[in-house]
C-alpha cells in the first residue's frame, strides 16, 4: 500500500519492487480512510502521550514505541483488517468523500 510520495515513486523503489516481484496498487494519496495503519498511528501517539513519565529524547521514545506496540491487542488488529472492504466501500460510495472512518 503506497500513496505517490516521492520515496515511493523513486527508481530505486520501483527497482526494488520488480527485483523482488512486489505488485503495486495504484493508492489515493492521503487517504486515511483506507489505510487502517492510521488508526495504530494515533492509538500509539495517544499511548505514549498518556504515560506517566513522557520520553525525552529518541532513546526513550524508541524504548517507549516499542512498549506500546507490546500493548497492542491483536484483535484491534484484526478489527482493522476486516474493515478494509468496508472502509473501501464507504469511499466509493462518498465518491473519495469523507466518510464515518
Amino acid at each position: 500500500m503506497e500513496d505517490g510520495a516521492p520515496i515511493h515513486t523513486a527508481a530505486v523503489s520501483r527497482a526494488w519492487r520488480e527485483e523482488h516481484g512486489i505488485e503495486k496498487m495504484n493508492w489515493p494519496a492521503c487517504s486515511p480512510d483506507l489505510n487502517p495503519i492510521e488508526n495504530v498511528w494515533a492509538l500509539m501517539k495517544d499511548a505514549v502521550q498518556h504515560r506517566c513519565i513522557r520520553p525525552r529524547n529518541a532513546g526513550e521514545m524508541v524504548a517507549a514505541l516499542n512498549e506500546e506496540w507490546g500493548n497492542v491487542r491483536e484483535e484491534f488488529l484484526t478489527r482493522l483488517y476486516e474493515s478494509l472492504l468496508e472502509r473501501i466501500q464507504a469511499v466509493i460510495d462518498e465518491h473519495g468523500g469523507h466518510t464515518r472512518w
